[in-house]
């Protein structure tokens, strides 16, 4: 019984965790993975249940069988002692009903597996009461592993310091090379295509090495009357370039990502991903090219390892090798070794054991390890510090196997960004300057 009980919470968890991780499962296209996973806790359910039904068929059948012939035994006996004389009627109905009398008391018997499970949902609550009070006095179980193997510390901080300086160009393959300021203090709705992007024809690629392109994109929200949220959007995307879009909270620059993730449909204008036009692929053929970090991204409820290699197909054999290689890259290598079980280390969104800074390095190395295209990074080193976030990203450059790897960022920090191919600077709703460092 307490098998079924242990698989029903397992479930229960299964589909709980999966409610809470959605956008996870959208981005790593891992439905069908969750789906066969609670399939399977369903199956092995029904499987313990039918175990359970037919063992309480057996002892139905065998409690009534022994009643039956007892009750054959106790008349054939009864009649022959009757015919005898050597008990009269009185006694024998009086010894008969006695014994009636006690096989319903047995009766009894035949609940016994669910008295069992009575006895097991009341175990299960009381240790949940006595959680909840471990919990009220600080003494949770994260709080005293922690207390034995010390915890990593992070800074965690957030720095605005650095300033977009110089107006020099960076040049090379997959980079785009000018001067590149759009000027202008007013609106630009009026500002072509050619206006607002600058001459691309110096790049030594062309427009092959175009990964994403916006044209004449608006957006708005339908449940809302007082105007569009984009206006008159024109972007190109290179190659191998990185690039960051630079913003206030709530300008926009997120529901610029969810339209590049066709999470969201543009009111007006196209959008094109490797020149065809976005509508035009799959959910899974966007994801397949494209990862997505939020700034909130959830971890799961499994081991390290498991949430780096959540989402690839064989992921019980992935190379060691490679899952350290990009953790480095990530610089959350380091505090993973100082822990005890290293990668094997069991981690939650409530774990703490990891500061959010490191959480938000493990969500970074989970989008990495799919090798993307395109790294849309929404906010997402929004805990670290400024050397730890341009540590990343320097890695990032000269890493050999993320050489073809174009980032898109969103921040309203403006440090190392002289780290970027591309700044464009999102204000109500407009590109209204596009800086070239």
């Amino acid at each position: 019984m307490k098998y079924i009980n242990r698989e029903k919470g397992r479930n229960c968890n299964i589909s709980l965790e999966a409610l809470k991780n959605i956008n996870i499962i959208k981005i790593f296209s891992t439905e069908s993975h969750e789906y066969s996973k609670y399939a399977n806790s369903l199956d092995t359910i029904l499987n313990l249940q039918i175990k359970k039904e037919q063992f309480n068929l057996l002892h139905m059948i065998i409690s009534k069988m022994f009643v039956t012939i007892t009750y054959v035994l106790i008349i054939l006996k009864g009649d022959a002692l009757l015919r005898s004389n050597q008990i009269d009627g009185k006694t024998f109905t009086s010894f008969f009903f006695y014994i009636n009398n006690i096989y319903s008391c047995v009766d009894i018997l035949d609940y016994f597996v669910d008295i069992c499970d009575i006895v097991e949902q009341y175990r299960h609550i009381i240790a949940l009461l006595a959680g909840g009070a471990c919990a009220k006095i600080g003494k949770s179980p994260f709080a005293m592993v922690s207390s034995g193997t010390g915890r990593v510390s992070g800074t965690g901080r957030v720095s605005g310091t650095g300033r977009v300086s110089g107006t020099g160009r960076v040049s090379g393959t997959g980079r785009v090379s000018g001067t590149g300021r759009v000027s202008g203090t007013g609106r630009v709705s009026g500002i072509s295509h050619d206006e607002l992007v600058p001459d691309m024809g110096s790049k030594k690629s062309g427009e092959k090495d175009v990964v994403l392109s916006f044209r004449n994109v608006y957006f708005r929200y339908p449940n809302r009357e007082n105007g569009y949220v984009l206006k008159n959007v024109n972007m190109k995307i290179y190659r191998n370039t990185s690039n960051v879009i630079l913003g206030k909270s709530g300008g926009g620059k997120s529901t610029l990502l969810k339209l590049i993730l066709n999470l969201y449909k543009c009111s007006k204008g196209k959008i094109y991903l490797y020149n065809k036009l976005l509508n035009m692929y799959t959910s899974r053929q966007i994801f397949d090219h494209i990862t997505y970090v939020q700034q909130d991204s959830k971890l799961l409820n499994a081991t390290i390892k498991e949430n780096m290699t959540y989402g690839i197909s064989d992921s019980t054999n992935f190379d060691m090798l490679d899952l350290t290689n990009i953790s480095k890259c990530c610089t959350s290598h380091e505090f993973i070794s100082r822990l005890r079980k290293r990668y094997e280390t069991h981690i939650s969104n409530k774990t703490e054991l990891i500061t959010s800074s490191q959480k938000q390095k493990i969500c970074i190395a989970r989008a990495l390890i799919r090798y993307p295209k395109i790294l849309l990074l929404d906010e997402s080193t929004s805990a670290m510090d400024k050397e730890n976030e341009r540590a990343i990203f320097q890695n990032l450059r000269r890493n050999s196997i993320f050489k073809d790897l174009t980032i898109i960022r969103i921040t309203h920090k403006k440090a190392n960004l002289d780290l970027s191919d591309n700044v464009f600077v999102l204000k109500d709703g407009y590109i209204t300057r596009q800086k070239h460092i």
